[in-house]
């Protein structure tokens, strides 16, 4: 299955990340909706759309979702590097070869991106027994787990998502995305990628990327918040020509990580890895408290399994949930 896929709440973009990265501003549709498709990071090779410089919010060229979809439907999104086409930030477009530079900074966004395909979304729940440690809010620093950097804006959000968290219970919910890679584009010699065998570069092979998509507000009932994104997820995916490159797979599993207070589901996800063209199986996980709920869509080219997903995401929650 190719990993262009629309998002999990609409239309498919194509989109870099091995689950496909989520579109958000700039041109893009909301995470749930349609946005111009992206091929999905560390997937393969996204094409490139031009858009924003950052790169993120609009998925990043040539990077389809390796899940299809993300939750929220991926948006046209820029290079996850921001600035040219074809490079990071503020950096000139590499010139030579086009076609192999094309292909890398296309696939370095879709690494970059690479994890946003599958979401969660929507059903019932009770949450009552949750502790409110006090008003919290989320926000993307530029380096995270002491390896991820940002691949997208700082400010980004998404008005979609909003109204969405709005109807699962989210007040006054303001949305925040971040996409994050190990790979640094700076570091990559164009001439030395093979396009029709990705999986020979060391640097594609072992880069890891992931996607941290969310909402701060006040959340009267944190599971049914959580529990309703996920229930709207699994719906969307059933529907015809939505999730034709990606198959959300069982039910939502509740996981407890180490220090880890809040309520936090995960459920599997399959897709072909655009790098090795491999049938890879990952999990998605999402977080629900009294103040914030999120979504961690991480992407490696070997899979990431329920625990080491759950444990990614109980730490981003700790980095980028801070006091309001």
């Amino acid at each position: 299955m190719s990993y262009q896929q629309p998002g999990p709440y609409g239309g498919q973009p194509q989109q870099p990340g091995p689950y496909g990265p989520p579109g958000t501003q700039g041109g893009q549709p909301g995470p749930y909706g349609p946005p111009p498709q992206a091929p999905p990071p560390g997937y393969g090779y996204p094409q490139q759309q031009p858009q924003p410089g950052y790169g993120y919010p609009q998925q990043p060229p040539g990077q389809p979702n390796p899940y299809a979809q993300p939750p929220y439907g991926q948006p046209p999104q820029p290079n996850p590097y921001g600035g040219a086409p074809g490079g990071h930030p503020g950096a000139p477009a590499p010139q030579a070869p086009k076609k192999k530079t094309g292909l890398v900074l296309g696939v370095t966004a879709a690494v970059a991106a690479v994890a946003v395909g599958a979401w969660f979304v929507f059903g019932p729940g009770l949450g009552g027994g949750l502790e409110d440690d006090g008003p919290h809010k989320l926000a993307m620093p530029q380096k995270v787990l002491g390896e991820y950097d940002r691949r997208s804006p700082e400010n980004e959000s998404d008005g979609k998502l909003e109204a969405d968290a709005a109807k699962h219970g989210v007040q006054g919910a303001k949305s925040v995305r971040g996409t994050y890679s190990t790979l640094d584009p700076t570091k990559i010699d164009p001439t030395k990628i093979d396009p029709d065998n990705p999986a020979a570069s060391p640097e594609l092979l072992t880069a890891k990327s992931l996607v941290v998509m969310g909402v701060h507000g006040t959340i009267a009932d944190p599971e049914k918040t959580l529990d309703g994104f996920f229930a709207e997820i699994n719906e969307k995916s059933k529907e015809e020509g939505e999730n034709e490159d990606f198959a959300l797979v069982g039910s939502p599993e509740e996981v407890s990580p180490d220090d880890f207070n809040g309520i936090m589901k995960c459920q599997a996800a399959t897709g072909e890895n655009a790098i090795t063209k491999q049938q890879q199986s990952s999990w998605i996980c999402a977080w629900s408290d009294h103040s914030t709920f999120a979504w961690v869509i991480p992407n490696q080219t070997q899979g990431v399994g329920k625990e080491a997903a759950a444990e990614l995401a109980a730490g981003l929650r700790q980095e980028v949930r801070v006091k309001a």
